[in-house]
């Protein structure tokens, strides 16, 4: 959430829509951990938001947290060598 720009507010069954959806994609028998990095309020507000209906999602196997740093989310997913800040980043669906 560091470079976001610009967010519309999801209402809250939206947001349960979203979670449904991740929760429906977690490896069943694994566990992993998923951080959100939002310095913003708002968009650590909706991190945490995430992250509690994460929780009650039977299906869900990934630990969410949110940070409001990058460097408090790598020591919580035991990252010690990451790219400085600014290095740009490869999406997911690249």
């Amino acid at each position: 959430m560091t470079r976001v720009e610009h967010v519309i507010v999801p209402s809250t069954e939206r947001l349960k829509e979203l979670v449904t959806l991740a929760a429906g994609m977690d490896p069943p028998n694994a566990s992993s951990k998923f951080a959100i990095v939002a310095p913003d309020k708002l968009h650590f507000d909706l991190g945490r938001l995430f992250k509690a209906y994460r929780e009650l999602d039977p299906r869900s196997t990934k630990e969410v947290n949110v940070f409001r740093s990058l460097p408090e989310a790598l020591g919580w997913l035991g990252i010690e060598d990451a790219p400085p800040a600014g290095t740009p980043t490869r999406r997911a669906d690249q």
